[in-house]
Formats: structure tokens, C-alpha cells, sequence
């Protein structure tokens, strides 16, 4: 995971966080467990914990971009399409690292909006965010 200059003199802070809240993410849609009930638990444990980390920070901009992370995984995940979950996910860790822009705030709206367009465009603007693939 590559981390941008907005993370910078906290790296370690950021990857751990992202790492916890990655962890939920896959926890909490991806399950395969004996025990379905109890990793979707542990999941929302590790996102409590990665927003924990992130809320001693007081980035707000950070708070904002991953709460646009959570929500848009959500959709993605209760139209069952993985492919965009991942590009989100991508997206947003090129956003908490690097920043925004208009690319990336569009791309986020045609995701809400269930647009088939909505992966592409957003891995395109997250290598714009961070200045290549990421």
C-alpha cells in the first residue's frame, strides 16, 4: 500500500489504520468462516479500531474520504460487484494519502450512482491522485 505525502510523518499510524480497516472490510463482506456471525463482529471491531486510530489523528479529511470508502464498499458489495469494492478501495487509500480531486469526487458519484463506468474511472483517478498506478 503506498502511502502520499498527507500521510506523512505518521506513516506507520496511517498504514496500521488502513490495515484495520482493510481487515474489517474483508471480514465483514468476505466471510468464509465456520462462524459467519462472528467475523462479521471481528470486522466491525477492526473498523472501530482503524476509525480509532484515525480520530487521534484529527485528520478530518482522512474521516471524510474513508467514510465515502465504507459506504460506497457497502453498495458495491450489496450489488455483489467485487471489481468495483476493490477499485473503491484503491480510490480511497490515494485520496487519504495524496488528497482529492475532481476526478476522483466524480468518479465516487457514478459508484453512487451504480454506474458500470464507476471502477475504471475510479482506479484512473486514484493513478491521477498519486501520479500512477497504485
Amino acid at each position: 500500500m503506498k502511502l502520499g505525502p498527507r500521510t506523512a510523518g505518521h506513516e506507520q499510524v496511517y498504514a496500521q489504520l488502513l490495515e484495520d480497516i482493510h481487515t474489517g472490510v474483508q471480514l465483514h463482506y468476505a466471510s468464509t468462516g465456520a462462524d459467519a456471525d462472528l467475523d462479521l463482529l471481528l470486522g466491525d471491531q477492526r473498523y472501530a479500531h482503524g476509525l480509532l486510530r484515525l480520530a487521534q489523528l484529527g485528520d478530518l479529511q482522512a474521516t471524510v474520504e474513508l467514510g465515502d470508502l465504507i459506504s460506497l464498499i457497502a453498495q458495491a458489495h450489496v450489488a455483489g460487484d467485487a471489481a468495483l469494492a476493490e477499485a473503491i478501495w484503491e480510490a480511497g487509500v490515494a485520496a487519504v494519502g495524496w488528497g482529492t480531486n475532481e476526478q476522483l469526487e466524480s468518479a465516487k458519484n457514478l459508484a453512487r450512482a451504480g454506474d458500470s463506468r464507476a471502477a475504471e474511472a475510479l482506479l484512473a483517478a486514484a493513478a491521477t491522485v498519486t501520479g500512477g498506478p497504485t
